[in-house]
């Protein structure tokens, strides 16, 4: 896929086709397997080219665009999950710092 260049994609699907894999080129290969979206509809994307000074379009998946989109939100969840398990663990916090942080994750 290299040798095609950026924005290339392959995609396999199972035989029955409810489930796609898309392998996407952008600076490394990218695969991703959803039962909801594949690699149509391609998107155009605009990068930066390697040499730093202009800008290239590239086609995307929307897989790719999806998961970028709705990504966000769970590494959010998880780095706050993270801190809740550092603080457990640490010992030096009440009970009461442990119930308000909680629910400040869990209703934020």
């Amino acid at each position: 896929m290299k040798r095609l260049g950026r924005g290339s994609v392959n995609e396999k699907v199972r035989n029955d086709g409810q489930v796609s894999i898309p392998k996407w080129f952008d600076n490394k290969s990218v695969v991703l397997t959803s039962y909801v979206h594949g690699k149509h509809p391609l998107d155009t994307y605009k990068r930066r080219s390697k040499n730093g000074k202009n800008y290239v379009f590239i086609n995307r998946p929307s897989i790719v665009k999806n998961y970028n989109l709705y990504m966000g939100g769970i590494d959010f969840l998880e780095s706050r999950y993270k801190l809740l398990q550092n603080l457990l663990s640490d010992k030096k916090v009440d009970h009461s710092s442990y119930i308000a942080l909680y629910r400040f994750c869990k209703f934020d």
